[in-house]
């Protein structure tokens, strides 16, 4: 409505300067609104006298408008689809709460306060639903109905609701994801809030049953949704669990109801939104729980609803503990990309020792974990220097059995050795990943002229082929002597060459 009129009764007036916005509102008295529209801007010089146009003659008590953009589109209101909205219109502001009816009084204007948009790398919701609105009624574990929406007994009346998410992101697989910010959505001004970060829960259905990780206090000047920082990250892991837990008390404008925020879908709109057990939570004491996924209207018809809770995260890359690999030494990437692959491991807690040799056991370890640790396809070695003990003896029989060892019969009399601890050649290792490479289907025709390289011809036969693809496809770059470049066959692998050649070949699958 405009200015006081009756409904329909739209008219077109000049502003007095701003030529393309030449269509303004004033509503005098409280009355229900429908419709969302954007604000956009706002002049606090706009003229009282614009308004009052109607058969009412409402004109506001004070000059200034915002400046609001419709959704009908630029051919709305005359061009451009802009109007001003007095600052005084009654039904964009905060009438008294006189009607039990929870509908009367919200404040219809609410303030986003967002972000940039690269601020986070990932968002944990449950919103999606097209109704805004909140959770009335929740049934308890007896299924009994339980107002939830209700006048607060005294000023310390509160409100508890949660959200339990599951951490799911992260770039590589040693990554773990911070979270960083909260958010919830408030209907009213001065709204005081606790927002807090459990990990750990020890029971699902109690989302403040875990370890407190984080804690923020404040109030919410305006209405609307609100970005909350953590004081300090909290690291979550992939596949743990969760909660985020706002408390909420009464408005400054001293409004007795207090409102939980929540989404749910309305029959008479086409949209898909599921809300299922053990997601979202609401508490009228911050220790009995209710299920929203059991929430009912006032008549007792279920209405699972979801809370507006937010959580944002940044992916977290866990540090390279190794303290004997330097950022400055040439093999520091592939060693921190072969550990964020889970493809090594260190010596020890803090020592990766990259000088040392890599061992056949340790190399078929790698592999192993290359083709995502499978169960070993035989039950017992061939193998009589491999006891089941070793650390390696599963790794050991996976590759067995997947036919990447074949061991050799040095004594001619049928008993095959794996030599699991000597120190792997740079031909064992790339015979090794030939037979990997084949196995998972990759292919292996390529390959090179060995002749072109001056110790071509120290290649075992039994490898040459394996060595020739290796060239081909750029695995083996071979090592600068003076003027000119080996192949090095025999050559030992050390543990920094070792994580190399994982990362390359790695890349290549």
């Amino acid at each position: 409505m405009l200015d006081g009129a009756e409904d329909g009764d739209v008219l077109t007036v000049t502003d007095g300067g701003a030529e393309d916005f030449t269509v303004c509102y004033y509503q005098n008295k409280y009355t229900t609104t429908s419709h969302e529209v954007l604000i956009v801007g706002w002049d606090d010089a706009y003229p009282a006298g614009n308004f009052g146009y109607s058969a009412a003659g409402a004109v506001p008590p004070g000059d200034g408008a915002w400046l609001c953009r419709n959704s009908y589109g630029e051919h709305w209101a005359g061009g451009d689809g802009y109007f001003w909205l007095s600052y005084y219109d009654a039904s964009a502001g905060y009438a008294s709460l006189e009607s039990s009816s929870l509908t009367q009084g919200f404040g219809r204007a609410a303030v986003f306060d967002f972000t940039a948009p690269d601020e986070y790398d990932n968002l944990y919701e449950y919103d999606g639903a097209v109704i805004q609105g909140y959770v009335t009624y929740a049934a308890d574990g007896d299924g009994n109905r339980r107002s939830i929406s209700v006048s607060g007994a005294n000023e310390d009346a509160a409100r508890w609701y949660a959200n339990v998410f599951t951490a799911s992101a992260g770039a590589t697989n040693r990554d773990a994801e911070r979270l960083e910010a909260v958010s919830t959505y408030t209907y009213r001004p001065g709204v005081a809030y606790t927002a807090e970060v459990y990990v750990d829960l020890a029971d699902a259905a109690d989302p403040a049953s875990g370890t407190l990780a984080a804690s923020v206090s404040g109030t919410f000047e305006y209405p609307g949704f609100h970005t909350v920082e953590l004081d300090r990250g909290v690291l979550l892991t992939e596949g743990e669990t969760y909660s985020v837990v706002f408390r909420v008390g009464r408005s400054s404008d001293s409004l007795s109801f207090l409102i939980v925020p929540a989404c749910y879908t309305n029959d008479s709109w086409h949209a898909v939104n599921e809300t299922l057990p053990g997601q979202s939570f609401v508490s009228l004491d911050g220790a009995a729980w209710y299920d929203c996924a059991n929430c009912v209207t006032s008549s007792g018809t279920a209405r699972p609803s979801n809370v507006r809770v937010k959580a944002y995260t940044v992916n977290d890359a866990a540090p390279l503990p190794f303290t004997d690999v330097s950022e400055s030494a040439w093999y520091y990437a592939d060693v921190a990309d072969s550990w964020y692959k889970l493809l090594v491991e260190g010596m020890t807690d803090t020592a990766y020792v990259p000088a040392a040799n890599a061992t056949r056991a340790q190399l078929v370890t790698t592999l192993r974990r290359l083709a995502g640790n499978p169960a070993p396809a035989v039950d017992a070695t061939a193998f009589d220097d491999v006891y089941d003990t070793a650390w390696f003896y599963e790794d050991i029989l996976w590759a067995e059995g997947a036919g990447l060892l074949q061991g050799s019969d040095d004594d001619g009399n049928g008993v095959y050795s794996c030599r699991p601890n000597a120190r792997v050649t740079r031909e064992e290792l790339l015979t090794l990943l030939y037979r990997f490479a084949a196995m998972c289907g990759a292919d292996t025709a390529a390959v090179a002229d060995l002749t072109v390289y001056p110790d071509g011809g120290a290649v075992s036969d039994w490898a040459s082929d394996a060595v020739a693809w290796a060239v081909s496809n750029r695995l083996l770059q071979g090592v600068a002597v003076g003027t000119g470049t080996l192949l090095a066959p025999q050559m030992k692998v050390s543990r920094a060459q070792l994580a190399a050649f994982l990362n390359r070949f790695s890349e290549l699958l």
